[in-house]
């Protein structure tokens, strides 16, 4: 495995800066408009993951509770060298997975394809797996990938924020087509982030993400039922148990919304939640668990009465 080292920011910093440009630029999606960023090969050292990553967000989320971590530990820095070797190792299984398989590619055709997008402090923005697949492989086999001991990067401006990260983030990654690697969770703890963190207004957030303010608010609250189940079955913050059910949670979440449903004594409401969460936690019925959601005010009546 690839332990992970950290240089200071200020190492980082002036390395990145002194690396000779290699001639042409990279054309990046920033501030609302494309800038053309220099491009230099600089060694893997210099580089550090970034930890507020969408895409690791879930798999970040059940480390921190299966190794009983301070639910701030991927937060508070990116100079935590504990949490970036965490991360690798995240990104590392993420690289691998089929749909994706960027390990098996570099592993095949050791040739860096692309440049990961960094801050000027060697911060990734865009290209943690490809990082973490290269840097892997180096380690496993240094003569074989000697070609990955330097990575070929785009440096954005030294102004850029946190909120320009996110930003990017969002425009070249997620909202093109909701990318397939992007699991529902991923997306909604991103766009929670963005508005109850980074504090983004609801037209910002619907602009970038290219959707409308119904269907953000949809994404939320489903995620708030997502959570409260995983609360109910002992299991929070375990967003791999619902990865499969967001069409179920989304049709439970519709349901309640229906006016039959709010009329509903507050009792009856709480039994149709603990009926749709049984459905949720079942293993007998699987891919059928969005027709259940559909039915779950008749399948509560039919519990009640048997009851």
């Amino acid at each position: 495995m690839y332990r992970v080292t950290m240089e200071s920011i200020a190492d980082r910093t002036t390395c990145i800066a002194s690396c000779p440009d290699i001639g042409s630029t990279e054309p990046v999606p920033f501030r609302g408009e494309v800038r053309q960023l220099r491009r230099v090969r600089v060694e893997s050292k210099y580089l550090i993951y970034r930890l507020a990553n969408m895409r690791t967000s879930v798999k970040q989320a059940e480390y921190v509770a299966e190794h009983d971590l301070d639910a701030t530990f991927f937060e508070n820095t990116d100079e935590n060298p504990s949490a970036q070797q965490a991360q690798h190792t995240l990104l590392l299984e993420m690289s691998k997975v089929s749909n994706a398989d960027i390990y098996s590619h570099f592993r095949d055709h050791p040739n860096q394809d692309r440049p990961i997008i960094v801050t000027s402090s060697g911060t990734v923005v865009d290209g943690n797996r490809r990082l973490a697949a290269m840097r892997e492989l180096y380690s496993d086999d240094p003569t074989r990938y000697e070609s990955f001991l330097y990575v070929e990067v785009a440096v954005l401006p030294e102004a850029a924020s946190e909120n320009d990260l996110v930003e990017m983030e969002t425009i070249i990654q997620i909202r093109p087509n909701l990318q397939s690697d992007y699991g529902w969770i991923e997306e909604a703890l991103g766009l929670e982030r963005q508005m109850q963190v980074l504090g983004w207004n609801l037209d910002k957030v619907s602009q970038l993400w290219n959707k409308t303010p119904e269907y953000l608010h949809r994404k939320l609250e489903t995620l708030e039922i997502a959570r409260d189940y995983l609360e109910h079955i002992g299991k929070p913050e375990h967003f791999g148990e619902v990865d499969g059910s967001e069409q179920a949670i989304t049709t439970f979440r519709d349901s309640t919304m229906n006016e039959s449903f709010k009329s509903m004594a507050p009792r009856r409401k709480e039994a149709s939640t603990l009926v749709m969460y049984s459905v949720l936690q079942s293993t007998e019925i699987a891919r059928r668990k969005y027709d259940y959601a559909k039915k779950i005010t008749e399948i509560t009546d039919r519990v009640l009465t048997h009851l």
